[in-house]
């Protein structure tokens, strides 16, 4: 579903993604983790068209996507999550979802309708009439999935959305990923915590300072020296 051929994002001369390729099929979950500032979210951004790939290319079901906008990319089946969640403050959670089934539905109440749907679907509905700022993180990272399922992706970008979640919250943001992924909706996932990456991907990539240095099954992935180097580091293998 997604193609990308030796990729690179340079600011000033600083490379934060450097020649990375890989690709991701169609219906599966694909991790990508790293240490901070490995060049995670600046892959995802040029990806999602925030960032424009300085070279390399992408292509989403063999078209390629390489130089177009967010819009283009968000019409043609590509939605994302952000690190830091930022809904709209002053409208309930079933406006914030509404925002993103107006992509493809113009009708009010048919926006209405599949964003009641979604929420339905991540059991927040509850929470519909509510303002977002007054809700817990785990909800607003739910909110924020539901605004970005509302453009129906066929890929979905999610960033750290476990990330300031205490474990049951991070198991539920898991059964979410796994039970979204089987109703056929491909995903990619930037995440630090190891153990959520090893439940979930069928594949991981692994980037440090810019660079793709290693991409298996997660089994394979943790045992690799240059990963435990890098990344997972002494504290990895004391917990396994």
């Amino acid at each position: 579903m997604l193609t990308i051929r030796q990729v690179t994002k340079e600011f000033g001369g600083l490379k934060a993604v450097n020649d990375v390729s890989c690709t991701v099929e169609k219906g599966s979950i694909v991790g990508l983790i790293g240490p901070n500032g490995s060049g995670k979210t600046t892959l995802f951004n040029v990806i999602s068209g925030v960032y424009k790939p300085t070279s390399g290319s992408i292509e989403l079901d063999h078209e390629d996507i390489s130089y177009l906008g967010p819009h283009k990319k968000t019409m043609m089946g590509m939605a994302r999550t952000f690190q830091v969640v930022k809904p709209f403050k002053n409208i309930s959670v079933i406006e914030n979802v509404m925002v993103g089934a107006f992509l493809h539905n113009h009708n009010h109440l048919k926006a209405e309708e599949l964003a009641l749907s979604i929420l339905k679907r991540l059991d927040i509905d509850q929470y519909q009439h509510d303002q977002p700022k007054n809700l817990p993180l785990a909800i607003k990272k739910k909110v924020e999935i539901a605004r970005a399922l509302a453009t129906t992706p066929k890929i979905l970008l999610l960033d750290e959305v476990m990330g300031g979640l205490n474990p049951q919250e991070t198991d539920q943001v898991l059964q979410t990923i796994v039970k979204l992924n089987k109703e056929g909706i491909t995903i990619m996932v930037i995440e630090h915590k190891m153990r959520c990456i090893m439940a979930i991907a069928e594949k991981v990539l692994v980037l440090d300072s810019g660079k793709l240095i290693a991409m298996d099954v997660p089994e394979v992935v943790a045992k690799d020296p240059n990963v435990i180097k890098a990344y997972l580091g002494d504290e990895y293998h004391a917990e396994n």
